[in-house]
């Protein structure tokens, strides 16, 4: 089951990120929020990678789906840390596009493959919750931007609240 698992396409962008997710945080400056920031980082890295594998090996429709949720905030965790960094200056390089793109190569698979899970192969809980799968082919969504456009961190008049390393 681990080479099942180990070279399906949602695992192995998964473990894509999660080598971009080490490479980032070696980079990072000293800061007094460097370690914090490069464990969210990894530990969401790590995350979606064991809950492609624990969806993996759940039979039940509603187990594989709350993998899925787990993996979708752990993306979205794993992304606010990097802009965070960026927004703060801790890491001399900017990594929020690449990490941006690498998280929809990583979606694009992640909408495929949840689209494998079989509702038939579930069973009705006590906690009301059901869970759906868009189907239609229309699923080109982008990363949610302000009006159409990313925010320009670096050449923005507005006062983040953090002093500059001079």
């Amino acid at each position: 089951m681990r080479d099942e698992i180990e070279n399906l396409p949602v695992y192995q962008k998964a473990k894509e990120l999660m080598i971009l997710a080490e490479h980032i945080s070696e980079f990072f400056k000293d800061d007094e929020q460097r370690e914090e920031l490069k464990a969210q980082i990894l530990s969401n890295a790590m995350l979606i990678v064991i809950k492609i594998a624990g969806a993996e090996a759940a039979e039940l429709y509603t187990m594989k789906m709350e993998n899925a949720l787990r993996i979708k905030f752990a993306v979205k965790e794993l992304f606010d840390a990097v802009l965070f960094a960026r927004i703060i200056k801790i890491n001399n390089n900017d990594y929020v596009q690449l990490v941006r793109n690498t998280i929809e190569e990583f979606r694009q698979e992640f909408v495929k493959w949840i689209r494998t899970f079989d509702i038939e192969a579930d069973f009705k809980d006590d906690w009301g919750i059901r869970f759906a799968i868009d189907l239609s082919d229309d699923y080109e969504v982008k990363m949610v931007q302000a009006e159409g456009k990313d925010f320009d961190f670096d050449n923005s008049d507005f006062d983040w609240g953090f002093d500059e390393e001079e």
